[in-house]
């Protein structure tokens, strides 16, 4: 069995429910995820699912056979919610007390579209900095009970800050008393360039929820969310897709069409469209039906593309191809002599960081 592509099916089937409107059609996939589920292999994004489309059975008047299983992953998301939320005030106190600018990402900003938290799961927590800032706020971390996960890049980007804050985007943390994970960014994602991030710096509101936080403006929120998913390849991460529906009535015309410019602007237009045409297989409508492709944009490769490094030449020429595809990412305003330099850092980088 395929449990890759038994849960990407899952877990369309449960956004055919979950954004529905007829309650007939939703009938339908309900009782199909019901005969092909098995509980004991979904994945987390499959879990991730579970509070809405527990919903959703309620309100179409559905009782699953997993029903207990459902409500028992459920009571989970809302106690991981509520510590989650609860970590997140901590460290945005402690950062708003030594007078460091901090804005949420991802996940939490989009909560009050939801009507309950937990409605809207996070496996992690997302917050972004200066990256002036980066190694000051490591420390607070500590101070504050938090971990890096990663204690060789911990090392290095207090040995070389430039470079691994130029080739890496954010840094992970685990609280030492209770599990949860935080990722520090000093970009906003890991398709992101510094001048992205600066956009979404100069353009970012005051949090009505957090005190002396920021979150990002709508349109850039929109934009963050469908390069994040696309570059993800939507991979564990199907809570995007109704991120977008609950911001609905929010979304104007003209703020699509910011998002749209802001990753045209990147030279992600190709992404942008795609995530509009994976939206609007679900019915989540976006002004631009006409431009959408059905195929993926080129990515990082896999592990599996690299192949045997036996066949010296070919796994030398896919890692090169591959390193010049993340460098376009990251980088996509690079030209000439720039891109060279540019891969010399990133040779530097892996020498530091002992990729082979």
């Amino acid at each position: 069995m395929n449990f890759a592509k038994m849960n990407q099916k899952l877990a369309f089937l449960m956004l055919e429910v979950i954004l529905s409107n007829e309650n007939e059609q939703s009938l339908t996939k309900a009782r199909q995820w019901e005969e092909e589920v098995f509980m004991d292999d979904i994945d987390y994004g499959v879990m991730k699912l579970v509070p809405l489309f527990l919903q959703k059975l309620k309100e179409i008047n559905f009782t699953t056979r997993h029903e207990k299983r459902l409500k028992v992953l459920y009571k989970y998301w809302w106690l991981k919610t509520l510590k989650n939320l609860d970590l997140v005030r901590e460290v945005l106190l402690a950062f708003s007390t030594h007078e460091k600018s901090v804005m949420l990402i991802k996940g939490v900003p989009v909560l009050k579209y939801y009507e309950k938290a937990v409605e809207r799961p996070m496996a992690d927590l997302d917050i972004l900095v200066k990256k002036e800032d980066v190694l000051d706020i490591i420390h607070i971390f500590a101070d504050l009970g938090w971990k890096c996960t990663n204690s060789l890049f911990q090392k290095n980007l207090q040995k070389k800050p430039g470079l691994c804050l130029d080739f890496k985007h954010s840094i992970e943390f685990e609280h030492e008393g209770d599990g949860v994970k935080m990722d520090l960014h000093w970009k906003v994602g890991n398709y992101a360039s510094w001048e992205l991030t600066e956009q979404v710096w100069a353009k970012a509101t005051d949090s009505q929820d957090y005190p002396k936080t920021k979150i990002p403006e709508l349109s850039h929120l929109l934009c963050m969310s469908i390069l994040h998913s696309v570059d993800s390849e939507s991979k564990n991460h199907y809570n995007w897709i109704i991120d977008v529906d609950k911001l609905g009535a929010e979304l104007t015309q003209e703020i699509w069409e910011k998002a749209r410019e802001m990753a045209k602007s990147e030279h992600k237009e190709d992404w942008f469209d795609y995530g509009c045409f994976l939206l609007n297989q679900f019915g989540v409508k976006t002004p631009f039906v006409s431009q959408t492709k059905n195929t993926a944009p080129v990515g990082r490769l896999t592990k599996q593309e690299f192949g045997s490094k036996l066949n010296f030449l070919r796994y030398l020429w896919k890692k090169t191809e591959n390193n010049l595809t993340i460098l376009s990412i990251n980088f996509p305003h690079d030209r000439g002599l720039v891109k060279i330099y540019r891969m010399s850092r990133r040779l530097a980088y892996f020498r530091l960081n002992r990729i082979t």
